[in-house]
């Protein structure tokens, strides 16, 4: 172990991923991506945009029935959970989210975007998707599983 680790406590991997693609993680009491120039990045040092972004997502709870005036459902708990932990995943990719919104069926919507393209995350109290917009122009859909996180995030940037 190096002294890094042993200050981390945490097992660094004898070679390094070369890519961001091939990130991988410790354990669940610290997660870590570690990338070509072996950056790491604790869950709890988020990017300000997100660290606003999960505010603001928390104060989707408040939201009565109808808070649209479209007859829309109150916000599920479930949904907010599942959106925070989605920012924790992506912020230790260095990624912010572009703006997050309330839906009309208990979920929450979370964009992330660049000049030129877009995604989706929709986060319901059991399930998520995404939806993919390239030039404001829809490319795909699909259940949203972590596993595929690098490949979105890699497709967008």
């Amino acid at each position: 172990m190096t002294a890094l680790s042993n200050r981390l406590n945490i097992p660094i991997a004898p070679t390094f991923p070369s890519t961001l693609i091939e990130n991988f993680r410790t354990n669940q009491e610290h997660s870590y991506w570690v990338n070509s120039s072996t950056t790491l990045k604790d869950t709890n040092d988020l990017i300000p945009a997100n660290r606003s972004e999960i505010k603001n997502i928390k104060s989707f709870l408040m939201l009565e029935e109808n808070f649209d005036s479209y007859g829309s459902e109150k916000v599920a708990k479930e949904s907010v959970e599942h959106a925070i932990e989605f920012i924790k995943e992506i912020n230790k990719m260095d990624v912010a989210v572009a703006y997050s919104s309330p839906g009309p069926n208990k979920e929450v919507l979370i964009v992330l975007g660049n000049k030129e393209k877009e995604i989706e995350f929709i986060f319901y109290p059991s399930k998520a998707k995404f939806v993919r917009f390239e030039a404001s122009n829809f490319v795909d859909q699909g259940v949203f599983e972590y596993e595929g996180l690098v490949d979105l995030i890699s497709w967008l940037f």
